[in-house]
């Protein structure tokens, strides 16, 4: 219902600047946690193939879309809602729809059904 209300407003320097910095810090999480991840004891390292599918494909949105429109009525409150809403539906469709050639065009290796293991086996090990 809050996508199609009428007080949005738009600035388009704001909305690209917030995507294109949330884009940046999900992958500079994402490498510095599995970077960190990759340093300790494991039965699989992640590799880079991997790591950038996991900060490509994290779809992000609900959390920030709960907390924009929790704000108290603030100065640009329809301005950050409409950020986000672009964000949520960039990575929701833009993201979402291109996740899967991605994963072939990098020849990631998807886990079957016969060889996986449970998380308690794999844990226990």
């Amino acid at each position: 219902m809050v996508l199609v209300d009428d007080q949005h407003i738009w600035h388009t320097g704001f909305v690209f600047w917030s995507t294109g910095l949330c884009f940046f810090v999900r992958f500079a999480s994402v490498f510095l946690l599995t970077y960190i991840g990759n340093k300790t004891e494991r039965t699989h390292r992640i590799n880079t193939e991997e790591q950038f599918i996991m900060a490509y494909g994290g779809l992000r949105g609900a959390v920030a879309f709960s907390l924009v429109i929790m704000l108290d009525d603030i100065e640009h409150k329809n301005l950050f809602t409409s950020a986000t809403l672009f964000i949520v539906l960039f990575t929701v469709f833009v993201q979402g729809a291109t996740i899967k050639p991605l994963v072939n065009l990098l020849k990631i290796r998807r886990q079957g059904a016969k060889n996986s293991t449970s998380m308690f086996t794999e844990v226990n090990k």
